[in-house]
């Protein structure tokens, strides 16, 4: 294996020549693409979701379309990290595998209804194959003459007192954090079409920049056109927000300028 592929790569490195692909695979992608621990991370999860888009994930690499297997190509090619290897090797190496039956199990059960209802129905069968314990007997107690003349008394007055009802449900919605909030705001009000049209806008983008809406959030970029609005600053100022407000890897800022580059 070559000095120039054991190397360690960064996203804003430019190479002029491709990295050819390793006469002998070595023990692991990552070390074969030069790759830190994110930057392979950001680029797997990139090939996974191409192969989501176009390709059939109970088939092997060999028997996919080849008019799908081009558009994958295609999306690849454009990638801030993957055209950067010669013929794409990584994607083909990582695709092959992943797309293996052995792999069908880890990769595709969370993301099918029918695995959760066979869960649901296994849990079921667990349960009902538990043996039934009986009961274990109980002894008598002796209750002193004043406590048992006071408790029905008390029993009453349990009962007569009344619960407070529920809270309506705008105020029942909980966040993962533990803090008792608001329920979002309904999708037919503006707010919620603006922040529908915003995650469907980022989705759509090459690449895909849907899991960094929280960031966009935060710096007050909420609809497609503050994101035009901010395509559209300095590359200075640009990238002092990218970097020093929104801190982004140096992955997701070349992703973010890739597709603010083709908008503005």
């Amino acid at each position: 294996m070559s000095a120039q592929t054991c190397r360690r790569l960064q996203p804003h490195e430019h190479i002029r020549t491709p990295v050819p692909k390793p006469r002998r695979e070595g023990t692991s992608l990552q070390m074969d693409m030069g790759l830190d621990r994110v930057a392979f991370l950001c680029t797997t999860r990139f090939m996974r979701d191409v192969a989501y888009r176009h390709l059939v994930l109970d088939k092997h690499l060999h028997q996919q379309d080849r008019l799908a297997w081009d558009e994958v190509m295609k999306e690849a090619a454009q990638h801030p990290i993957l055209k950067r290897y010669a013929d794409l090797w990584p994607l083909e190496r990582y695709l092959k595998d992943w797309l293996a039956p052995s792999m069908s199990g880890r990769r595709g059960q969370m993301y099918t209804g029918a695995t959760v209802a066979n869960s649901k129905s296994s849990v079921a069968q667990s349960q009902n194959e538990l043996p039934i314990r009986k009961p274990l007997p109980t002894q008598p107690t002796r209750t002193h003459p004043v406590v048992a003349q006071a408790r029905p008394r008390m029993d009453s007055q349990a009962g007569s007192v009344q619960r407070p009802s529920p809270p309506p449900p705008s105020q029942r919605h909980v966040y993962a954090t533990g803090h008792s909030t608001t329920q979002p705001a309904d999708r037919n009000t503006p707010a919620g079409k603006q922040r529908a049209s915003f995650r469907k806008f980022l989705l759509c983008c090459k690449p895909n920049l849907r899991p960094l809406r929280r960031e966009f959030k935060r710096l007050g970029v909420k609809s497609p056109v503050d994101f035009l609005r901010m395509a559209r600053l300095g590359d200075r100022y640009r990238e002092s927000l990218l970097r020093g407000y929104m801190h982004l890897t140096e992955l997701e800022i070349a992703e973010v300028k890739m597709v603010m580059d083709q908008i503005k």
